[in-house]
């Protein structure tokens, strides 16, 4: 048994006797052993610093073994998730080398250019850098270029420190709650946030000015705080002066609007839980002399939500005086002076079944957006097929027109495992002015081989019970593997009653992604569209540097995004966007979210929109975890806020 102790196997595989070593040879050969294990530590700890993203794992192996680390421990090296490599900066002229520099987050250049009267351009920059402490500084300007004239739009500097975010410049949308909104701010804005969920913000500023464009005289400053903790409970309040200068008629946010004066106004909004919903209560008050004299203003506002798997329900009645204003960058309109809205849903069959009763009604102050409106309908699946069909009736009310409006929607599709979706849709209008116009369309969505889909939109319009017009758009995506690129083809024909129903080209874009490297992405898009029989060609260009690229909803306001509506679908755990799922606007227009989960209807005429989502096209055993219906608002000269959908699967809950 000794010798065969002693015995270890060669090369070649015969046994070869080994000598009983001496305890001095044992001792030599273990401080050689553990000064190589220093050294070799110390070099791999060098060597790890600068390339090899590695961390020692040591695990027990029970018991020992031939060739097996003589502590009972196996060495595994895994890949350190916390690992940053360090960066040098590129040798400059009479310099060496210096020191590591911080990781640019995100880089992002885009240059447009629009032939045609004027030649327009337009350029944006945005450029960000994220510290190892969670600090961060970005910088974004855009400019435009028009009649040989140049201007720069907005500049802004951004920087955070911990909870604290500085914004000097242009600054991001404000939301003022019930108060209105700041979407073109110039100023400073300091938001300090926490872990509690609790918002501090202060801002000051000027309303931002447009190229071409009179800017109002006007200056605004206040402070918020929002989600205080009282118990169970939650409160916001809100303090903000205004002042502004006589305004030209021309530039009057409202007619007759012009009259300089200054006030302050202050709100107060709680939040208190309740089972299976909540209750919301707000009120405000103003003090101003917009209307000549210094008066006093009030609006109050009580919500109240109630929602379960199978059903949601969400009240909300505000009511302001008559001298109550909505503070924005262009202009102090007059509030509303009553604003109810409804929601009610109710799924049914396990889900298969959903019907809806939604509706706003608004009166007084922009008159553009003062409406009436109802809808009422539901829909469902054809038993365990992958096919549905749904309703709904709309009553609308314009009070600036004067006109009452009824329309019938019908609709049904199907969307399947393989990709592929079909939607068929069938519209009715008639109001108390005689018309009567009909619409259908139909959406085609096919998924292709290898990553590519192909998308077919035909459309009709009868008006007096007679075809007026026919339109297709035919999109394609194509992706290029062995070039990292994306290849899209989009055409749009239309064919009028005018030019007797003959097809002509209305609009084309070919655009290319690629992605030269895997931190990199460039897109490039031209465009030719036909306005008044003659051809205007635009092209797009951006480059994109990011490690990892944030979706910024604020940027530039241009003429192009009056009426944008922006609808973002997310998952309700970890915020990512969902793909291909169908997004319909008053139940006319329908959208498929791209692959961040974004869908967009632009040009939207002023006044009050339902939004909403098909569940149907959501992703298997997913549902909507609120409302999928819901109000927006579209007003002149002010930008939309973007509507989100979050969705979930439902949480079964067992009670012992």
């Amino acid at each position: 048994m000794a010798d065969a102790a002693n015995r270890a196997p060669a090369a070649g595989g015969r046994p070869v006797a080994l000598a009983r070593p001496s305890a001095l040879v044992v001792s030599a050969v273990l401080l050689a052993s553990a000064w190589a294990r220093l050294a070799g530590a110390e070099a791999g700890a060098a060597a790890g610093s600068l390339a090899q993203p590695i961390a020692a794992v040591a695990e027990p192996t029970g018991v020992g073994i031939a060739g097996a680390n003589p502590s009972g421990f196996t060495l595994r090296r895994v890949p350190n998730p916390r690992y940053q490599p360090s960066v040098m900066r590129t040798p400059t002229l009479g310099i060496g080398t210096v020191g590591a520099l911080h990781a640019i987050d995100h880089l992002r250049l885009q240059v447009a250019q629009r032939g045609g009267v004027g030649n327009y351009s337009e350029w944006q920059l945005f450029a960000g850098e994220q510290r190892r402490d969670h600090g961060a500084l970005e910088f974004s300007a855009t400019g435009e270029s028009r009649y040989g004239q140049s201007a720069l739009r907005t500049m802004a500097l951004q920087a955070r420190r911990g909870d604290l975010i500085a914004d000097l410049g242009d600054v991001p949308n404000i939301a003022l709650g019930r108060l209105g909104s700041l979407q073109r701010l110039r100023g400073l804005s300091v938001v300090n946030t926490s872990a509690s969920g609790i918002l501090w913000r202060g801002m000051s500023g000027v309303p931002t000015p447009l190229p071409g464009a009179l800017a109002p005289r006007m200056g605004l400053a206040g402070a918020m705080v929002e989600n205080l903790k009282l118990d169970e409970s939650s409160a916001s309040l809100a303090l903000l002066g205004f002042g502004r200068g006589h305004v030209s008629p021309a530039t009057a946010a409202m007619p007759g609007d012009t009259l300089a004066g200054g006030g302050g106004a202050a709100t107060v909004d709680v939040r208190a839980p309740l089972p299976l919903g909540s209750l919301t209560f707000a009120v405000g008050a103003q003090l101003h002399d917009l209307d000549g004299s210094m008066g006093l203003a009030a609006q109050q506002a009580l919500g109240w939500s109630l929602g379960g798997p199978r059903f949601v329900l969400d009240f909300t009645d505000e009511r302001a005086s008559a001298r109550a204003r909505l503070l924005r960058t262009d202009g102090l309109t007059p509030a509303a002076r009553r604003e109810d809205r409804w929601n009610t849903q109710a799924r049914l069959l396990h889900g298969r079944v959903e019907t809806h009763f939604t509706g706003v009604v608004r009166d007084g102050g922009d008159p553009a957006v003062a409406t009436h409106t109802m809808q009422v309908g539901g829909s469902g699946g054809w038993g365990r097929s992958s096919w549905y069909s749904g309703a709904d009736l709309y009553f609308t009310r314009r009070e600036l027109e004067g006109v009452s409006e009824r329309r019938l929607s019908l609709y049904s599709g199907r969307i399947s495992s393989a990709g592929h979706a079909l939607l068929l849709r069938c519209d009715r209008t008639t109001d108390d002015r005689g018309r009567d116009a009909t619409q259908a369309a139909a959406e085609l969505e096919l998924a292709l081989a290898r990553g590519a889909r192909l998308s077919i939109e035909p459309r009709w319009a009868w008006d007096a019970k007679q075809a007026q017009q026919a339109n297709a758009d035919v999109r394609v995506t194509w992706p290029l593997r062995p070039f990292a690129a994306r290849l899209t083809g989009f055409l749009s024909l239309a064919a009028p009653r005018s030019d007797g129903f003959r097809p002509a080209l209305h609009e084309a874009a070919l655009s290319v992604s690629l992605a030269p490297r895997s931190r990199d992405r460039a897109d490039i898009e031209v465009r030719r569209r036909d306005e008044s029989s003659q051809p205007i060609y635009e092209t797009t260009a951006s480059y994109d540097l990011s490690a990892q690229r944030y979706e910024s909803l604020r940027g530039p306001r241009s003429s192009r995004d009056e009426g944008l509506i922006t609808v973002r679908v997310v998952r309700s755990g970890d915020r990512s966007g969902v793909a291909d799922v169908l997004v319909l606007l008053d139940g006319r227009e329908s959208r498929f979210t791209d692959t961040s989960g974004v869908a967009r209807f632009a040009h939207a005429s002023p006044g009050a929109h339902l939004v909403s989502v098909e569940e149907r096209s959501l992703p298997a055993q997913f549902q909507v975890a609120t409302a999928s219906r819901v109000f927006v608002t579209v007003e002149r000269g002010r930008d939309t806020d973007p509507v989100t959908f979050e969705i979930g699967r439902p949480v079964r809950r067992t009670r012992f």
